[in-house]
């Protein structure tokens, strides 16, 4: 039997430390990198159901993620990476998939799925872009979506950690499921200081029991 806690534990602590649409008809519908003019488009089929990043959900068989996968693993669009955790004696997964650049003009999209026991566990959708016009508003497309599907967040804060970068988070559960989609308005080197352009969208999913 799996023990439930310990993967809400596991996938919190993930989530914060590294804290697509895909191709061919398995967890999405395009194939390629998209522009920032089609980003509100993409976000809100990728987030049409809170349940499901495109076709990818909570309780999908291994098997199965894998099978789909593997159709895309031959496309020079994606760049693929399996990572294997250890936590309290169990082996976490972490399949990524990435694909497109992080310009002005363009989204790079990155999924990460969390598998424990042959399962998915946990589900984080980024979009990443140097045009704060687009990043915004994929933040408040995908926070005003979840609102009208879910209900009021049960949390919302806005955080500014150093100057000239801030986050913005909100948190909605349901008997099952937590979500959470941040915004991150530029990348920071915790040693040097240093800091970018690139804005960050996380869209997270996992099971809470």
């Amino acid at each position: 039997m799996v023990d439930i806690n310990k993967i809400t534990t596991f996938m919190r602590i993930i989530f914060l430390l590294i804290s697509c649409f895909l191709g061919l008809n398995i967890m999405c519908t395009a194939g390629n990198a998209f522009p920032c003019k089609d980003a509100n488009t993409v976000i809100s089929k990728a987030v049409e159901n809170p349940n499901l990043i495109y076709t990818t959900y909570i309780g999908m068989p291994e098997e199965k993620l894998i099978r789909n996968m593997q159709k895309i693993t031959n496309s020079s669009d994606w760049s693929f990476d399996l990572e294997n955790h250890e936590y309290e004696g169990d082996v976490y997964k972490d399949y990524t998939l990435e694909c497109g650049y992080s310009t002005e003009n363009s989204v790079k999209e990155i999924l990460r799925i969390g598998v424990h026991s042959g399962y998915v566990t946990g589900i984080s959708l980024k979009y990443r872009t140097a045009s704060q016009k687009t990043a915004e508003s994929l933040y408040y497309t995908a926070t005003h979506k979840y609102t009208t599907k879910i209900g009021p967040p049960f949390r919302a804060n806005r955080l500014t950690p150093v100057l000239g970068v801030y986050y913005m988070s909100q948190y909605w559960k349901t008997d099952q499921f937590y979500y959470a989609i941040h915004y991150q308005s530029g990348d920071i080197n915790i040693y040097t200081g240093e800091k970018d352009n690139i804005r960050t969208i996380e869209i997270i999913t996992y099971h809470i029991k």
